[in-house]
């Protein structure tokens, strides 16, 4: 008997094209040929997927360009939480800890949008973005994990099961999840999605990440987490730099310093060059 799940493959092999290894250069140029979503035969444990919408842009490191201002009830919130991560820091007591909170608490929001969304340091010329290029997003990271039946689940960090991906200032309980591939391409029909791999690693050590990301299955998604190494709480790429660098024993990114100022991005995973991209299906939120 063929249940549910396996007929979705077969559908979305047959709407996308999906027939052998797609595997393309991270050129930036779109293809009709090149299907929306990644071939899941050629998926394995510790793989990386970042989905976005056609139509989305992902602001992070656009040159020159500072993203729309969000609505004050986002600036409201997102001050209550600042301040109250301060707070969290400042009374750790640690010497690190406090010096990170001082340099939190006299961030602006304007200038958290600009670092934040697309890296513009303070002094640097930036412009903003027209309204007709679509929706803004910071885009998102997840981790693929092959189980021992061969199926592939899918490991993030994420505020809520919309999957609109929006930046959620507010912690969310057991954020971290683990879904069952089929589902959670399907609640993706509409995206595109680009599949990478850390390179020159062999197989088995790639599967420790996802064996990594496994043990913090329940764990709160909390924007605010700034601090690499904390198990507590994480955002989507951090929960991705944590397991990498614990299953491979070094820095995702070469810098070794956990007790970070600012956010670690989802694309900028995507352009490491310790990262392979084998699926690209267009320009990543271009």
């Amino acid at each position: 008997m063929i249940d549910r799940r396996t007929i979705f493959r077969g559908l979305m092999l047959t709407t996308f094209g999906l027939t052998g290894s797609s595997t393309h250069a991270q050129t930036g140029m779109t293809s009709p040929t090149i299907p929306r979503h990644p071939d899941w035969t050629t998926f394995q444990s510790g793989d990386l997927l970042w989905p976005a919408k056609p139509d989305e842009v992902i602001v992070r490191s656009l040159a020159g360009a500072a993203p729309r201002a969000l609505p004050a009830e986002a600036e409201a919130e997102w001050r209550k939480e600042r301040d109250a991560a301060v707070a969290d820091m400042r009374a750790t007591g640690d010497t690190s800890m406090r010096a990170r909170a001082n340099e939190l608490a006299v961030l602006t929001f304007s200038q958290f949008q600009a670092q934040y969304f697309e890296g513009v340091q303070p002094g640097d010329q930036t412009r903003s973005l027209g309204t007709s290029i679509g929706r803004l997003s910071v885009g998102h990271v997840a981790i693929l994990d092959i189980d021992a039946d061969g199926a592939p689940w899918v490991l993030e960090a994420t505020p809520s099961t919309s999957r609109q991906y929006e930046v959620a200032y507010t912690r969310f309980p057991k954020g971290v999840i683990r879904t069952a591939y089929d589902d959670w391409i399907e609640a993706h029909s509409e995206y595109m999605v680009w599949h990478g791999r850390m390179r020159d690693k062999p197989e088995l050590d790639r599967a420790k990440i996802a064996e990594t990301a496994r043990q913090f299955v329940g764990r709160d998604y909390w924007f605010w987490s700034l601090n690499l190494s904390d198990e507590a709480s994480f955002y989507c790429s951090k929960l991705v730099w944590l397991s990498v660098t614990r299953a491979l024993g070094t820095p995702l990114d070469g810098d070794a310093q956990t007790d970070r100022s600012f956010w670690f991005s989802p694309k900028s995973i995507m352009n490491l060059s310790t990262v392979q991209m084998l699926h690209v299906p267009g320009p990543y939120g271009g």
